[in-house]
C-alpha cells in the first residue's frame, strides 16, 4: 500500500495512474519508457473485501486500486508482482478566495465573468 498526500489546493478527484517499472509477466527496459496503468476508483469497504482475503495473497490485479481517505490521503493499493515508480492525478483545484473590500482579485480570466454571473443568475432563479 502505498499513501498519497493530497495538496492544499485539492478541490475534486478526476483521475489517477500509477507509473510502473514491472508488472505481472511484463518487465520494462531501462532503456525504453515505463508503463503507465490507469489506477480504479473504490471505496474502502469494497477494496478490504477485494484485497484482504488472505486466500488472495498470490492475487493479480491489473491494474492499481485506489481509495481516498478522510484526512486527504489517498491510498493506492498493487499487486505483489507490480513495482510502482510515481503516481500522477488529476484534480479540480479549489479556486483562491476572491475579496472586494480586501483588493484580492479573481483568478479566473475575465472571459469567463458572462459565463459566472449569468450561471448564478439561473441558478438563483
Amino acid at each position: 500500500m502505498y499513501r498519497i498526500t493530497f495538496p492544499e489546493d485539492f478541490g475534486l478527484y478526476i483521475s489517477s495512474t500509477t507509473t510502473v517499472s514491472d508488472t505481472y509477466g511484463y518487465k520494462y527496459d531501462n532503456r525504453k519508457q515505463e508503463g503507465v496503468l490507469q489506477n480504479v476508483l473504490m471505496n474502502k469497504y469494497d477494496v478490504d473485501r477485494i484485497y484482504k482475503n488472505p486466500h488472495d495473497s498470490m492475487k493479480i490485479m491489473r491494474n492499481p486500486i485506489g481509495y481516498i481517505e478522510r484526512n486527504n490521503t489517498m491510498t493506492i493499493v498493487c499487486d505483489r508482482y507490480t513495482t510502482p515508480t510515481a503516481f500522477n492525478m488529476a484534480y479540480y483545484k479549489t479556486p483562491n478566495y476572491m475579496n472586494l473590500f480586501t483588493s484580492t482579485s479573481c483568478e479566473l480570466p475575465i472571459d469567463a465573468f458572462e459565463d459566472l454571473v449569468s450561471g448564478a443568475v439561473d441558478l438563483y432563479v
